[in-house]
């Protein structure tokens, strides 16, 4: 039997936070999320997930924390609770993916870590000592399928203004990218160049009417790339066409297998 839905109404209080209405459902690792707009007793409005609020784990827009002792609070996180650099959006899909830049580039034992810190790349030091500054330069993901993207894959997360990039020339090196645009930015893809176009090989094989596996094999043939991005791709045991090239590309060794094909079809 599936579990009952949890009914939440505009109004209800959870802590220092009132709801003021419910937001689309977000896809996450551990399934799909719902999450709720709240305002904070202070005035701030900020987006929680539901099970945050009815656990208890989120009970206000970060403004209200049990006192600690100094000792328990690290440098950071403590600049981060001060003045204008503190932020509330510790629940936040920003929030997460700053978090896993970090992760990635600083902590060895992270999955990602040997792609990222152990060949070098990291968080330029406007960023990484404040999420505040990372949110202001990136906004908001304009969907929940877009994640961070480095431009430039060789070149670290830098915001191109902070004094570590003007001190090394580092440009603004980021964008909020979908999983096509980031695939279409690999660092292990190959790149091609035909008729003033510079394109991926995927890219460039779609554009001339074949698969990738098969500009692949061909330039592993040994064709040469107009010869393999040119010659039109036929029907493989079956008259049916397939992925042709536009007709004004079409060689005269097609036209007359075309024929053949057709006079077979016909039974002529």
């Amino acid at each position: 039997m599936p579990a009952k839905r949890v009914e939440v109404s505009v109004g209800d209080v959870y802590g220092r936070l009132k709801v003021v209405e419910e937001l689309p459902s977000r896809k996450g690792t551990s399934g799909t999320k719902r999450w709720l707009l709240c305002r904070c007793s202070c005035g701030v409005e900020t987006e929680v997930r539901l099970g945050h609020l009815r656990s208890g784990h989120t009970l206000s827009c970060g403004c209200f924390r049990p006192a600690r002792s100094p000792g328990e609070i690290s440098p950071e996180s403590l600049a981060n609770m001060r003045g204008d650099n503190y932020h509330g959006m510790e629940d936040s899909p920003e929030y997460s993916v700053w978090k896993g830049i970090k992760k990635r580039c600083y902590y060895p034992r992270s999955r990602g870590y040997a792609n990222y810190g152990g060949r070098g790349i990291r968080l330029c030091s406007g960023w990484k000592s404040s999420f505040k500054s990372f949110h202001d330069d990136m906004g908001s993901r304009p969907s929940p399928e877009h994640q961070i993207d480095r431009i430039d894959g060789e070149c670290h997360y830098s915001c191109g203004h902070c004094e570590e990039c003007m001190e090394n020339d580092w440009e603004s090196n980021c964008r909020w990218a979908t999983r096509a645009e980031q695939n279409r930015n690999r660092r292990d893809n190959v790149w091609l160049e035909f008729r003033g176009d510079r394109l991926c090989m995927k890219d460039m094989a779609e554009k001339y009417g074949m698969t990738k596996g098969t500009l692949y094999d061909r330039l592993e043939n040994e064709w040469s790339l107009r010869e393999a991005l040119l010659t039109p791709v036929r029907a493989w045991k079956t008259d049916r066409k397939f992925n042709q090239v536009p007709e004004s590309e079409r060689d005269s060794e097609w036209h007359r297998d075309k024929a053949r094909r057709e006079a077979r079809a016909t039974g002529s």
